[in-house]
């Protein structure tokens, strides 16, 4: 069986040495500000302007949506972003008295909360 190889490296935004990066699934994520990277030749075009002013090559913003829940970054600019965690009801309405807000730059924050909430 050939050993798999899973690497923290140096994040693509340089301020983080917390990127994991697993050659066995073709993954990359940032443990600090959440960049992960995309597959090549994903169509960005209609990703919000805040996704792609964090953008670095083909590095963006992490997003999740469930059926029961989605995490985004949000806010008016680079300046004021975080990511969000709201939780839907069954007609999928955010529930506003679910959402929670992350530092941008401690996404290991809310990777600990979804393992949490979603386990």
């Amino acid at each position: 069986m050939q050993e798999q190889e899973n690497l923290l490296t140096i994040c693509p935004c340089g301020k983080s040495n917390n990127c994991y990066n697993s050659k066995a699934i073709n993954f990359s994520q940032c443990f600090d500000c959440g960049l992960t990277k995309l597959p090549e030749g994903t169509d960005t075009e209609t990703y919000p302007k805040l996704y792609k002013d964090f953008s670095i090559g083909n590095w963006f913003p992490y997003y999740l949506n469930t059926k029961d829940f989605t995490v985004f970054l949000d806010g008016t600019s680079k300046d004021d972003a975080k990511y969000v965690y709201i939780e839907f009801d069954e007609n999928k309405k955010p529930i506003q008295s679910t959402k929670k807000e992350f530092e941008r730059n401690n996404f290991y924050e809310l990777l600990k909360f979804l393992n949490d909430e979603t386990i």
